[in-house]
């Protein structure tokens, strides 16, 4: 590809100044259509676009509020699909556990100032039946609709 753009680079200097084609005969290749407009736009025009960018930022302004606000990582699942932290204690200063889900183990791991120690795996418990009381709850109290 440079070596092509080269050699039509080099064929032009090597023409000359012998111009390829003249001024009067670009203008009688060009139609009105082509040729740009005198005019400049009105200030109704200019207000328009204003009007317009300011609308589309305003938009992508409150969408990313939306999004952020409801939590649109975790309706989309990117995040917390493979790897969640269940729960951390403290067992010293700067020292603690963590156990931490990952897909379907649990890992045991030993935090401390500088590193972080693997202490155990563990096969994750299957989900848990509801208790009454949460079946009970859920009966009194319906889910919300989710409208298409």
């Amino acid at each position: 590809m440079r070596i092509l753009v080269l050699a039509c680079l080099v064929a032009v200097l090597a023409a000359g100044d012998a111009p390829v084609f003249s001024d009067t005969e670009w203008a009688a290749t060009q139609t009105p259509a082509a040729r740009p407009a005198a005019e400049t736009p009105g200030w109704g025009t200019v207000a328009s676009m204003g009007v317009g960018l300011l609308a589309v930022i305003g938009l992508a302004i409150g969408l990313g509020y939306a999004a952020k606000r409801l939590g649109a990582r975790r309706l989309l699942g990117g995040r917390g699909r493979n790897l969640e932290l269940l729960e951390t204690i403290q067992i010293g200063p700067r020292r603690s556990l963590a156990l931490v889900r990952l897909g379907s183990q649990w890992l045991v791991v030993g935090m401390g100032e500088k590193e972080l120690s693997h202490i155990a795996t563990l096969p994750a418990p299957a989900e848990q039946a509801p208790s009454a009381f949460a079946a009970e709850l859920n009966r009194l109290v319906p889910a919300p609709e989710t409208k298409p």
